[in-house]
């Protein structure tokens, strides 16, 4: 199931996953939207990242959770340390 639409149409996003060392929760679309959400709280932790979204607010430095996301359609992916120093 696609959740972009559901994602869109929601006034809060709560997230917690990891997309670094290798795993995925989620679809790079999916972290597309999180970018363009007003960052209301990230809790970084190497097993699964927090991070609290409120509404749309025009494209924004990822976190590094978020940035882990966008690029795990690549043949390389982030370790919890590279995504941190690169991310917001």
């Amino acid at each position: 199931m696609n959740l972009v639409p559901i994602v869109k149409q929601a006034e809060m996003v709560i997230y917690l996953g990891c997309n670094t060392g290798g795993t995925a929760c989620g679809h790079t679309e999916l972290f597309k939207t999180f970018v363009q959400r007003e960052l209301l709280a990230y809790e970084p932790d190497k097993k699964n990242s927090l991070v609290v979204l409120g509404k749309f607010v025009g494209l924004r430095q990822p976190t590094g959770e978020e940035l882990a996301g966008l690029n795990m359609s690549t043949s390389c992916y982030y370790t919890f340390e590279e995504a941190e120093r690169l991310g917001l």
